[in-house]
């Protein structure tokens, strides 16, 4: 492959600093292929990788022209050397990023047909140089200076588990961090507002009725704009920030944003008694603790949140188990909504079945195992509807107590929320009926046992024979008290004894015959002696046929 032919640096119309900002973005293009054969470098996404690339390679420019030992103010290879110092590289990997820079330069622009060398290539090499002399030097304070920091951030974390607690120790570590700092304010924010949460060396109770929007004054800029800002105290507008910083003596403030997974959570303040602005070592220690010191906020918040959570948690579960465990005509349960086992049940269910509440747990299939034969597929069919609709239902059956009652259950079922791991409960509540259901059938047969008697009083009024009154009497009473056996007796002559002149239920060949005695102890001659109904159990004392 042919190159164009190349011309040196004399020749252009272009000044190196100009050539390198033209080529800029080749420049990083071919950079950043090479830069990518590093493992850490490869797993960080292009933005992330060329963040301070720009800012750097404009500082190069400037270094360039400028005498020897002239510096910027910039902190171009600070910011530099501190990211890829949080992102885990070494410092041989920070050194191998500027030995990219400082091949991919010159092989970039003779491709444009410009070939450095001589003193041109040399006062390249120099630029860098001085921008790598700032990277390594300010990687290395970092690493050791701010290990203080550091340990007085997780020591404050540590024995203060409240974010209110932990905050102030922050902000005393923070201070400490410099001869320079002489108050600091740490603002949260909550509702598009920023909030003060902690303050060291300002009155605390002043600065609690500060709040500022987003966007205003001091603190609101910073987290508007996202970028670090520092400024002298005249020009804060908020009247209780401005009291507080002159009462203070302060005259400059520095301000960071505080970011958790790319959203400002917050704003970080220092103030001094110097006009003269922060150093940027103090600017970037400040930061670089301030974002240390983050992540244990988030946690510490995260932690507290998670707390409250549980408390909440656990008192409404409290109060369900109060109210459930309160309910005392019905049966409050829940159960696997596969397999419909039982997996809790309140105490009513052992005094209403006899049942004990473990086994209602342990017996593989409780449900269909107690209910009634012939009301098993109804309640099956109610718990399927709710599961496949999502919807309550509700079914009446019976349910076989421990010691073989019948016992009526109105049963209402809800679906439950799904479980993480994709299951489903079926939670129901179980209504003892019984009397209800006594109550319904009682009013069936009066209702039943008053039609026989309307229907009796119809054929006495139609002048039916006393054979059939009697056989009508007696039916109307087996319906009306839900017996097997009636039987309507006449009295003979001399009242001493009675006939079964009608019946419902008796062997064949007794009515009309069999005869009911009026010895004293009988049936009959208690009746007699009282004029009162009488009920009689194991047929008839005295009968004979």
């Amino acid at each position: 492959m042919e190159h164009p032919p190349s011309a040196s640096l004399e020749e252009g119309a272009l000044s190196l600093a100009e050539l390198l900002q033209s080529a800029r973005a080749a420049i990083l293009s071919e950079w950043e292929d090479e830069v990518r054969a590093s493992p850490k470098a490869r797993t960080l996404e292009r933005g992330v990788l060329l963040r301070a690339m720009p800012e750097l390679l404009e500082y190069v420019s400037r270094l360039e022209v400028a005498p020897s030992g002239e510096e910027f103010s910039t902190q171009a290879p600070a910011r530099h050397a501190l990211e890829r110092l949080h992102q885990g590289f070494e410092l041989t990997e920070l050194i191998a990023e500027y030995a990219a820079l400082r091949g991919c330069i010159p092989r970039v622009l003779e491709a444009r047909g410009v070939r450095l060398a001589g003193p041109e290539l040399a006062r390249l090499h120099e630029a860098i140089d001085r921008a790598l002399g700032q990277a390594v030097a300010i990687q290395a304070w970092a690493r050791e200076r701010p290990l203080q920091v550091l340990g007085r951030i997780a020591e404050a974390a540590l024995h203060h588990q409240e974010p209110e607690d932990f905050l102030h120790e922050l902000l005393v570590a923070l201070v400490e961090t410099s001869a320079a700092v002489d108050s600091a304010v740490l603002y949260l924010l909550e509702d598009g507002r920023l909030h003060v949460r902690a303050c060291v060396g300002l009155d605390e109770a002043l600065l609690a009725q500060l709040s500022t929007p987003v966007g205003e004054d001091f603190a609101g800029s910073v987290a508007a704009t996202r970028e670090p800002l520092q400024i002298p105290t005249e020009r804060v507008e908020d009247p209780v920030l401005s009291a507080a910083l002159h009462e203070a003596g302060v005259r400059r403030l520095y301000g960071v944003p505080l970011f958790e997974d790319g959203e400002v959570l917050g704003v970080a303040q220092i103030g001094s008694r110097e006009p003269s602005e922060f150093s940027q070592r103090d600017e970037l220690l400040f930061a670089d603790g301030v974002r240390r010191a983050t992540s244990f906020l988030v946690q510490a918040q995260r932690t507290t949140r998670e707390r409250a959570a549980r408390t909440r948690v656990e008192a409404t579960q409290r109060r369900y188990r109060d109210v459930v465990e309160g309910i005392d005509i019905g049966i409050a349960w829940e159960a696997d909504a596969a397999t419909f086992q039982p997996t809790f049940v309140s105490p009513r269910a052992e005094p209403l079945l006899g049942y004990p509440r473990q086994q209602w747990l342990d017996e593989p299939d409780f449900w269909f195992r107690h209910v009634h034969p012939e009301d098993r597929e109804g309640v099956r069919a109610a718990f399927a509807r709710a599961l496949a609709e999502g919807t309550d239902q509700a079914c009446e059956h019976r349910l076989l107590s421990r010691d073989g009652r019948e016992v009526w259950l109105h049963t209402g079922v809800r679906p439950g929320q799904l479980r993480p791991d994709g299951s489903r409960v079926l939670r129901g509540l179980s209504v003892d009926i019984s009397r209800l259901k006594e109550a319904e059938r009682a009013l069936r047969v009066r209702e039943l046992g008053q039609h026989r008697l309307a229907n009796l009083g119809q054929l006495a009024l139609a002048g039916a024979e006393p054979p059939t009154l009697l056989e009508e009497a007696a039916a109307a009473m087996a319906t009306t008290f839900g017996v097997e056996l009636a039987g309507v007796y006449e009295l003979l002559p001399g009242a001493r004894a009675a006939r079964l002149a009608a019946g419902v239920g008796w062997r064949e060949g007794l009515v009309g015959q069999a005869i009911l005695e009026g010895e004293p102890g009988t049936q009959l001659a208690h009746l007699l002696a009282r004029h009162l109904p009488r009920a009689a159990r194991g047929g008839t004392r005295g009968a004979r046929a």
